[in-house]
């Protein structure tokens, strides 16, 4: 297990491993649900969006993705190239903010074809957003 987290308002817990997948639970029964994954390298991060069927992965195959728990499938990927993304939140609104190799990216949800912000503030890895 390299992350996992639960939203307080869902009955979902979604779980990351080391296969590139999500693996969905319930959380009252810990009864396995579904298995979701689309990424090709390690994901580094997850965490619930305000609306508690949106889940978001960071992963060091360069992507955010936004998985919607309830259908379940991938709802949209957020590029950042080449870089790694090590981690990811999310807000009550359309902000994400993930984190790569050397910066801070910010995105608005409904718009994912680029970042609507980025910030340089490493010279090594931000591990943290």
């Amino acid at each position: 297990v390299l992350d996992l987290d639960a939203d307080s308002t869902s009955t979902v817990l979604a779980i990351a491993g080391s296969e590139f997948d999500l693996k969905l639970y319930d959380r009252q029964t810990l009864q396995g649900r579904h298995t979701i994954g689309q990424h090709r390298e390690r994901i580094n991060e997850i965490c619930f969006a305000g609306t508690a069927n949106v889940l978001y992965s960071a992963s060091s195959d360069g992507s955010v993705r936004a998985w919607d728990v309830l259908a379940p499938r991938c709802a949209s990927v957020l590029s950042a190239g080449k870089e790694e993304v090590w981690s990811v939140t999310a807000s009550d609104g359309p902000l994400v903010a993930s984190a790569t190799q050397s910066a801070v990216l910010v995105w608005d949800s409904r718009q994912t074809t680029r970042p609507v912000a980025r910030f340089e503030v490493h010279t090594e890895a931000v591990t943290q957003v």
